[in-house]
């Protein structure tokens, strides 16, 4: 398991409020970070369930995106069960997987 040393997004994000913000650059950084984590492990079937700002860790100057907390993890052959408050319609459809959400959708 890597040490990520610079805490989580959320956090980042809450300490560049009322500074000077995060420029468009890093965000699309982490953007992709995220994005490669996500194909990583849907080419290995797992779907995290549980991506957050929270859940994301940072490492290294200048920051590198990677994902955790992967206790509601699910191989995607099984039937899924989301939360569903926090589960958006195109991935949820009666507690299943629906069709991959695409890039443009984060």
């Amino acid at each position: 398991m890597e040490y990520c040393d610079q805490g989580n997004l959320e956090d980042y994000f809450n300490a560049k409020i009322g500074k000077r913000g995060v420029n468009d650059v890093t965000k699309l950084n982490f953007v992709l970070d995220i994005s490669r984590g996500i194909e990583y492990l849907h080419s290995q079937d797992v779907v995290h369930t549980d991506i957050k700002l929270s859940n994301i860790l940072l490492k290294g100057y200048p920051p590198t995106a990677k994902l955790s907390d992967f206790d509601l993890s699910q191989f995607s052959d099984r039937k899924c069960v989301f939360p569903q408050k926090n589960t958006a319609p195109k991935v949820s459809i009666g507690g299943q997987l629906a069709s991959p959400v695409k890039l443009m959708d984060l």
